[in-house]
């Protein structure tokens, strides 16, 4: 079992297009594909007011590659990636891939 932890970081004023995007777009086809979507968090406090950072679980590298292939070659996917609303998004994405630290044990 591995999590991927993603961070995407947008400008000024577009979380809210970001997070819509998420809601309405991204989570059913995260959904469609398989996806076990483990947590999405925006920030508070001080730092960076931009960015949207969520967790997805997968069974091994194998899975997670080939979810991610499917998500991105999905039609619905590219379509949405057009539509007025969120074609100005381009969100600087960092990936990590995290396993579960000996000492805690595993976790389901």
């Amino acid at each position: 079992m591995i999590t991927e932890f993603r961070r995407y970081r947008v400008t000024a004023g577009d979380l809210p297009d970001l997070t819509h995007r998420f809601a309405h777009v991204v989570t059913p086809l995260f959904t469609a594909h398989g996806f076990r979507v483990e947590g999405a968090w925006t920030p508070t406090g001080p730092g960076p007011a931009h960015e949207l950072l969520y967790a997805v679980g997968w069974s091994d590298e194998e899975a997670m590659a080939d979810g991610w292939r499917r998500f991105r070659e999905d039609p619905a996917w590219e379509r949405a990636r057009e539509t007025p609303r969120y074609s100005g998004l381009r969100p600087d994405i960092t990936s990590t891939t995290w396993t579960p630290a000996e000492f805690l044990g595993t976790r389901p």
